[in-house]
Formats: C-alpha cells, sequence, structure tokens
C-alpha cells in the first residue's frame, strides 16, 4: 500500500511541473514525499492497532499541511524532530486511553468464546471415536445414559480453531484444528465428552500439544490408538473388559492409571527420557507385566512406540 501511495504522489508531482506548469521545490517534494509514507504507515492502525500507527497519522498528517504552506510560519528541521517525538507521545496517549478498561477498546487477541453441545443418538453399535485436536483441553469419560451414545460441550476461540463434528449411526468424528492463517497466541480450547458406558467402542485420538485425560472405567473400548506430539496424557483402562491400547509417542508424557481389578501387560520400544513402572515385573522377552497380572479379572494390553518421551504406569 505504501508503494502505491508514493507512486501516485511521485506522478501527481511530474503532472503538476508538466501539464499544469506548477513549480514544486526539491525540499517540498521531499516533505510530501515523508508525509505520505507516515500517513500510509498510520492506516495500518486499522488493521493491526499500535500506538506507532496512531503516532505515524498524526505526524504524516503535519509534514502534509507544512508542504502546502497552511502553517503561517516556517518550520525548521529541529522543529520537525520536536514535532515528530510530540506526535509519537500523543499517540502513545491516545492508544493508552481507548485501549483501557474504561473505553471501548480494539484488541487484536481478543477471546471470541465459541460454545457448543452436541448429542449423539442412542444406536446399539459398536461405535467409532476419531478425535483430532490440536491445543485442546480434552476430558474423555464414560457416562451412564438412557438417550444418547456420545455427548460433547465444546469450548473455543472460533477465530483461532477451525472445528467440526460429523457422526452417523457408528461413528463420530471430532476435528479441533488451529488455523494456520491466525497469528494470534491461542487460549486453549477446552472440551468435554461422555461416552455411554454400555457400549463397545473404538477409540482414534490424534493429539497435537494438547492436554488430556481419558477415563475408561465402566466402558467397553475394543481397540484404542493414540498418536500424540507435544502432548500430556493420563488414561485410566476399562475396569470391565480386556482392552487394546496402541501409543504412539513424540515428544510426550503419558501416565497410566490401573484399576486393581486390571492387570497390565506392557511391550514398549523407542526412546524414554523418563519411566516409572510402579509394581510392574519384567519378563525375559523384555515386556512387563503388572503384579496383580495372575489375580487380575482383566487385562490391558498396552503396546507404546516412543520418542524422546515420558512413560509412567501407577496403581489405583
Amino acid at each position: 500500500m505504501s508503494g502505491a501511495l508514493v507512486s501516485i504522489l511521485i506522478g501527481i508531482i511530474i503532472l503538476l511541473g508538466v501539464v499544469f506548469e506548477i513549480t514544486i521545490s526539491f525540499s517540498i517534494a521531499v516533505e510530501i514525499f515523508f508525509g505520505v509514507i507516515f500517513l500510509a504507515d498510520g492506516l495500518k492502525v486499522f488493521k493491526n492497532p499500535k500506538s506507532d500507527k496512531v503516532g505515524s497519522i498524526i505526524f504524516g498528517s503535519i509534514l502534509l499541511i507544512d508542504a502546502f504552506g497552511i502553517f503561517k510560519q516556517n518550520i525548521g528541521f529541529w522543529q520537525i524532530i520536536l514535532l515528530l517525538i510530540a506526535s509519537y507521545l500523543i499517540g502513545w496517549g491516545i492508544y493508552s486511553i481507548f485501549t483501557s478498561n474504561r473505553f471501548l477498546s480494539i484488541k487484536s487477541n481478543k477471546i471470541k468464546d465459541d460454545h457448543m453441545k452436541i448429542k449423539v443418538p442412542f444406536n446399539r453399535n459398536k461405535y467409532n471415536l476419531s478425535y483430532n485436536l490440536d491445543w485442546t483441553k480434552l476430558s474423555l469419560v464414560s457416562a451412564s445414559s438412557e438417550n444418547y451414545n456420545v455427548k460433547i460441550d465444546s469450548l473455543s476461540d472460533g477465530d483461532i480453531f477451525k472445528r467440526s463434528f460429523d457422526w452417523n449411526d457408528n461413528e463420530l468424528k471430532v476435528e479441533n484444528k488451529l488455523k494456520v492463517s491466525n497469528i494470534k497466541v491461542p487460549e486453549r480450547s477446552k472440551m468435554t465428552s461422555w461416552i455411554r458406558e454400555d457400549l463397545k467402542y473404538n477409540y482414534l485420538l490424534n493429539l497435537s500439544v494438547s492436554d488430556v485425560f481419558i477415563d475408561m472405567r465402566k466402558s467397553f473400548p475394543d481397540n484404542v490408538i493414540i498418536n500424540s506430539t507435544a502432548s500430556k496424557i493420563v488414561l485410566i483402562p476399562s475396569n470391565t473388559k480386556d482392552s487394546s491400547i496402541d501409543a504412539d509417542l513424540e515428544i510426550s508424557t503419558l501416565t497410566v492409571k490401573l484399576p486393581d481389578n486390571v492387570g497390565l501387560v506392557l511391550n514398549q520400544v523407542g526412546e524414554l527420557n523418563l519411566r516409572t513402572f510402579e509394581g510392574l515385573i519384567e519378563r525375559e522377552d523384555g515386556s512387563y507385566i503388572s503384579a496383580n497380572f495372575s489375580e487380575a479379572e482383566y487385562t490391558c494390553y498396552l503396546n507404546i512406540s516412543s520418542d524422546m518421551s515420558r512413560l509412567s504406569i501407577q496403581l489405583i
């Protein structure tokens, strides 16, 4: 935009000199040139509110007014420098006043809460659940219900996240992705999912920079697949049936809290920065089993592939 205004300015100066034979001195031309530059920079305040943009509008206007001789006295070089300082001080003051809590403010990082609730109607099919999340705090828990398979309560900034819910008789797909074009520092999105506890489910979770709590007690998961990047996960396996959990962890933390009636078989490959295996026994093949494995009512088969991650197993 600045380049376009400068081009127009140079064209007007040439036009005035050739067609209308109006003579514009070099000093006036320079003053007009810089006046337009400052004014064009200041107009960006409507797109990117900053105090210096307000100052640019004030100083650019002063230069143009002086160039066309509206001031009664000539302004010298040092006076122009003082006017530059004064313009930016005034701009900072105006911006501070109008962005204070006492006035209607223009905030580039204003949070727009987008609150959504959905219910997937009840049916007796095995259900596939897919979550694809960025920068989200998710709570995924089982609950008793008579009229839904899944209920979701979601809160996020609609200017930052692109969110979608798609479901049919046997599948629910949830996406909450950061918009690539948005440069705001985002506030973490929040989502709670209640899963009907008396149906069978398959879970697929793709997580990026998220904080997730998964409680599968009283639920009937068949297969659980977790792909995690830079996320923190706390998981409680089902205590009503055998379950299988496959987790691919990249720079993530996984904490598994094991119910007292559930035994664990752990297979882990890859690099772990830290591991805490409470009550686990290593077998000859390199896998681990929990101390209660032989007496446990159900078994959780946990397969971990890790890279620069942390794994903790806790008995509850």
